[in-house]
């Protein structure tokens, strides 16, 4: 089920960005949060500079309301995504590509559900974090590390 919110909250949060329906959504992302089980994920092999640097990074307070904003709006579209057939969500994993597909899932779900609120957050918290930290320069194990403790 976790599997499934990244997906969403990815598609959610890419097509925020943008002012066009069609959003192209990389598929290298979404494949990525359509395969990963969160909570088992370890973190990978940090240096002990690299994992107080991480460390550090998740205690900002820019990093903790980035968090906070995609744990509410996993508490609004996880009862969705519950309600989905086994057959929804395996087209939903199989479709994590699929530019348009996204698109009218994602048109689909805010229909139905009033998440306008938490995108909004979402992506200004987003905002906020990635200024933070843009002159930091992290290698692809520490935004691995940040997103694996992002998610869990």
């Amino acid at each position: 089920m976790k599997s499934l919110f990244m997906i969403v909250s990815a598609t959610f949060f890419l097509s925020s960005c943008s002012s066009n329906s069609d959003v192209p959504v990389p598929g290298n992302l979404i494949n990525a949060f359509a395969l990963i089980d969160w909570d088992n994920v370890p973190l990978p092999e940090l240096t002990q500079e690299e994992t107080a640097l991480v460390d550090s990074i998740s205690k900002l307070k820019e990093f903790v309301e980035y968090r906070k904003c995609n744990k509410e709006l996993m508490k609004k579209i996880t009862p969705y995504l519950a309600k989905m057939s086994p057959e929804e969500q395996d087209e939903l994993r199989k479709n994590g590509t699929d530019s348009l597909y996204l698109s009218e899932f994602s048109d689909r779900v805010q229909s139905q559900l009033d998440i306008k609120e938490e995108l909004k957050a979402i992506e200004k918290a987003y905002k906020t974090y990635e200024e933070e930290i843009k002159e930091l320069q992290l290698s692809a194990f520490e935004k691995v590390a940040l997103m694996i403790k992002l998610f869990q």
